[in-house]
């Protein structure tokens, strides 16, 4: 039976001051060699490389290792059967990744090395080993199809509203962003956290001139993570997180060795959900 491997699907947004692809300085920052180490492990970015697939689709290849540190085991020495202390550090997990020209990303995961921890370390170990000291990187989830539009108008009201870590869209902005794309531009704000509760028997605004309905809409887009928290017809409420729609897949475990057959893996599973070069709006 082939053994298979949990791959999710995420978006990396970036914001930079250089006027240079945010693939290509993302591409510079994985390369640095610096670990980053916790009480009982190390982690570090290995094998970065960059792959052409089927000609048009340019992507980044990964590996990120955690490693167990300074494990203390009884060694028998046979000479004279006494026990003697050994410290070794030993390789604990490994994770693999691919990104995207549309900045997409997928990663696997493990229960050695969850999909939250593999978010988490990844942005440490760029921040401290990008060149450019303000290129900054975060990744959200990117989302099965999920009508929440339609969703939040069968609600009789619309009760709570949490945005978390809004930012603006790149690339491909869509009609919906506009509101709350503004709104970060007229704040000059690179990151928008807000919650909205309403009292009243209507509820919170949920016409497309919301601010608040755009901050969903491009949440739902992995700009960003949103939870919501509606009252049915019946009476009832009902929560959302958006986070809970992410995409994952069990996908065949592939030889470490081999890079270039797991970056066609990838595409071949997750390709429908990457954007063409042609569709690429770069800020």
């Amino acid at each position: 039976m082939n053994q298979t491997i949990q791959a999710n699907l995420g978006r990396i947004t970036h914001t930079s001051f250089e006027n240079e692809k945010p693939f290509n300085v993302i591409c510079r920052g994985l390369k640095g060699k610096t670990p980053l180490s916790t009480k009982s492990f190390l982690y570090h970015l290995k094998n970065i490389n960059r792959f052409s697939v089927n000609t048009n689709n340019k992507v980044i290849y990964g590996e990120m290792f955690k490693s167990k540190l300074s494990s203390e085991h009884q060694v028998l020495n046979k000479t004279n059967l006494t026990y003697n202390p050994e410290i070794i550090d030993e390789l604990f997990s490994v994770s693999r990744f691919v990104i995207f020209e549309d900045l997409s990303i997928v990663f696997t995961s493990s229960h050695m090395l969850n999909h939250e921890n593999f978010i988490d370390i990844f942005e440490q170990l760029y921040h401290i080993n990008s060149e450019d000291l303000f290129s900054h990187i975060k990744i959200h989830y990117r989302k099965e199809d999920f009508e929440i539009f339609e969703k939040i108008k069968s609600f009789s009201r619309l009760v709570t509203v949490e945005l978390i870590n809004i930012r603006k869209s790149n690339p491909t902005p869509r009609p919906t962003f506009e509101k709350i794309e503004a709104f970060l531009d007229r704040e000059k704000t690179d990151v928008f956290t807000a919650l909205f509760k309403s009292e009243k028997e209507e509820g919170l605004a949920r016409d497309l001139e919301s601010h608040i309905m755009s901050g969903i809409s491009i949440a739902d887009s992995a700009y960003g993570d949103c939870k919501l928290l509606g009252q049915k017809q019946n009476g009832e409420f009902e929560k959302i997180n958006i986070k809970d729609k992410a995409i994952r897949k069990r996908i065949k475990q592939i030889p470490i060795e081999e890079q270039e057959n797991f970056v066609n893996l990838i595409m071949e599973v997750f390709g429908k959900y990457i954007s063409s070069e042609d569709d690429l709006i770069h800020d």
